[in-house]
C-alpha cells in the first residue's frame, strides 16, 4: 500500500507539514497585498518564499523517494522562480505605477 498510517509518520515530518500550511498561507496572504499594488509585501514574499526553499532543501536531505525529492525540488525551483520575476524591472514599474 503506497500510504502510511499515521501511527508510523514520524513527529518530525508531521511538524515539517504544519509548518509548510502555515507558510503556504502566509504566502496566500503576502500574494495578495501584493496584487493590491504594496511593493513591501511582494518583497516579504521573497523573504518568505527563500526562508521556505532554505527549509525545503533539509526536507531534502530526509527524501525517502525519488518521487518525494523530484516533487520538493520541483517546488523550490518554482519558489526561485517567483522571487526572481517579481523583483524584475517590469514588474517593479507596475508597483510604482499601483502607488
Amino acid at each position: 500500500m503506497a500510504t502510511q498510517s499515521s501511527a508510523s509518520t514520524p513527529l518530525f515530518f508531521r511538524l515539517a507539514g504544519g509548518v509548510l500550511v502555515v507558510v503556504g498561507l502566509a504566502h496566500g496572504y503576502l500574494a495578495g497585498r501584493a496584487r493590491k499594488g504594496q511593493l513591501r509585501f511582494a518583497s516579504a514574499g521573497v523573504g518568505l518564499a527563500m526562508a521556505s526553499v532554505a527549509f525545503l532543501a533539509v526536507l531534502l536531505l530526509f527524501g525517502s523517494s525519488i518521487l518525494g525529492i523530484i516533487f520538493v525540488a520541483a517546488i523550490m525551483v518554482l519558489m526561485i522562480t517567483g522571487s526572481v520575476l517579481i523583483q524584475r524591472g517590469p514588474a517593479q514599474e507596475w508597483f510604482e505605477a499601483a502607488e
